[in-house]
């Protein structure tokens, strides 16, 4: 993922310059559907960012100690289960 422009992040974060590199987006999502209808689905699924530069350019604005843009992969985890009538 990348920034087009990344004036505006630089003038409203107050930073000297900010890299497009947003970094890769990694994703993977299932779904199941046990009766091949609408009314009971299960979702899971895992996303993940590797940081670009640009991210690491944002740390001294968003980030409250030093080195938490630096900590890795950011990863998160979802499980959604959808009852409609």
């Amino acid at each position: 993922m990348r920034f087009a422009r990344t004036g505006a992040l630089e003038q409203v974060l107050g930073l000297p310059r900010v890299r497009s590199s947003i970094g890769i987006d990694l994703s993977l999502a299932l779904r199941y559907r046990p009766r091949l209808d609408e009314h009971v689905a299960f979702s899971l699924g895992a996303a993940g960012l590797v940081p670009g530069d640009g991210f690491s350019d944002l740390e001294p604005a968003l980030c409250v100690r030093p080195g938490c843009a630096d900590a890795g992969k950011l990863w998160s985890t979802f499980v959604r289960l959808e009852l409609t009538y």
